[in-house]
């Protein structure tokens, strides 16, 4: 399976660290990361040739209680007096749409078969992330009023959320 893109800022939580981003379809890792390490980073060696989204200044920052954990966002300091967001593609109801590498064990080392059930997320018009990471295929109770498009393997549950009736 393909790598997703993953921050090369190795000083961040393991959380983020260990999570792919969106943020890269905006910017290139190789150069907007501050605290970078040196050498070459899994995207420079594909010859990143980015941006493939066009940023219209929309930014978020975590927020715990609404399901935005560290895996999804910068929320850090980058200098003492500032504090940012990432860039982020918004959903109908104008809040970030995030990437789910789902690890049932509750780490941040999915296993190859874990890795086949990635998602990107919606969290829904009550703006909380529903689904967890630790379930793979989430069942319709398990995902509120979330919406999902799962990357590499078909939706078990998908019709339910297709209905423009719902």
């Amino acid at each position: 399976m393909n790598e997703l893109p993953r921050p090369s800022d190795l000083t961040g939580p393991p959380a983020r660290v260990n999570h792919p981003q969106l943020r890269y379809l905006f910017v290139n890792p190789d150069t907007e990361d501050i605290t970078k390490t040196a050498g070459a980073t899994l995207l420079s060696v594909r010859k990143w040739n980015g941006p493939y989204v066009k940023h219209g200044g929309a930014r978020y920052q975590l927020d715990a209680a609404k399901g935005f954990d560290a895996a999804y966002g910068v929320g850090d300091a980058v200098a003492p007096a500032v504090v940012r967001g990432d860039p982020a593609i918004l959903d109908a109801w104008g809040r970030p749409i995030v990437i789910q590498e789902p690890d049932e064990s509750g780490g941040y080392a999915p296993t190859d078969e874990e890795r086949t059930y990635t998602r990107l997320v919606s969290a829904g018009p009550n703006g909380v992330i529903d689904t967890l990471l630790t379930v793979l295929m989430p069942t319709d109770v398990e995902r509120g009023d979330d919406i999902l498009i799962f990357l590499f393997r078909h939706d078990e549950f998908g019709e339910d959320f297709l209905s423009l009736e719902r």
